[in-house]
C-alpha cells in the first residue's frame, strides 16, 4: 500500500541504502527494494522517494539485523547528516551556533519529508524543544530514530557538547489517524 503523499528525499534513501548495504551486504537495499514493490532503477540524491516503501526496506533491513527500525533509523540519520554536510557546510553552521541551527529544522523538515509539519517550541542556549505534527502511526519508530540520530549530529556539528535528545510525548494529533511527538534536546 503505498502512499504517495509521504515521501523522502533521496540522501535520506541514499543514506539508507550505504547502511543497510554496509551492514547485510552490498546490493542488498536494491534487493529488499524489490521485494517491497520499488522500481527506482537509480536512487538520486534530490528526487522524492515513497516513504512507505522506504520503511517496508527498513522494517525487513531491521528484522535481519534483529534490530527495531527506531536504532536502524537513528543510525541512518546520523550518517545523513554527517554526509549532506559539506567541510564548506559545517564551517558555516559552527559559525551560526546551535539556537540558529536548530531554529531552521522546520525548514530543514521540509528539505527532506513531504508531509508533516515541525514547530520549534523552544530554543534557548542549551534547550530545544520540537514538535513533529501530523505523523501516521506507522512511521513513529522511523520519526523517533530520525530525530535521534539527525538531532545531536546538528547540535555537534554548531558547536553544541553532549547533546542529549528525549522523546517528551506521543500523542494523537488533530489530524485523524495521525500522532504528534514533542521532543527535547539538551546540550552544552
Amino acid at each position: 500500500m503505498s502512499n504517495p503523499e509521504y515521501l523522502a528525499k533521496g540522501t535520506h534513501v541514499l543514506a539508507a541504502q550505504a547502511v543497510i548495504d554496509a551492514r547485510l551486504g552490498s546490493g542488498t537495499f536494491l534487493k529488499l527494494a524489490q521485494t517491497a514493490g520499488a522500481s527506482w532503477p537509480a536512487i538520486l540524491p534530490m528526487q522524492w522517494y515513497d516513504l512507505n516503501l522506504l520503511l517496508k526496506i527498513l522494517v525487513e533491513a531491521a528484522n535481519r539485523l534483529g534490530r527495531s527500525v527506531e536504532l536502524l533509523t537513528t543510525e541512518i540519520a546520523t550518517q545523513n547528516a554527517k554526509n549532506d554536510l559539506t567541510t564548506v557546510y559545517r564551517v558555516f553552521l559552527r559559525i551560526l551556533r546551535p539556537t540558529i541551527v536548530l531554529g531552521f529544522m522546520p525548514r530543514m523538515w521540509e528539505t527532506y519529508f513531504k508531509f508533516g509539519t515541525v514547530k520549534v517550541v523552544t530554543n534557548e542556549r542549551g534547550q530545544f524543544t520540537l514538535i513533529t505534527s501530523a505523523i501516521p502511526e506507522r512511521y513513529l519508530s522511523w520519526l523517533r530514530g530520525g530525530w535521534m540520530g539527525f538531532l545531536p549530529e546538528k547540535i555537534r556539528v554548531a558547536g553544541g557538547v553532549a547533546p542529549l535528545v528525549t522523546v517528551d510525548k506521543i500523542e494523537p494529533d488533530e489530524l485523524p489517524g495521525t500522532f504528534r511527538m514533542t521532543l527535547r534536546a539538551t546540550y552544552q
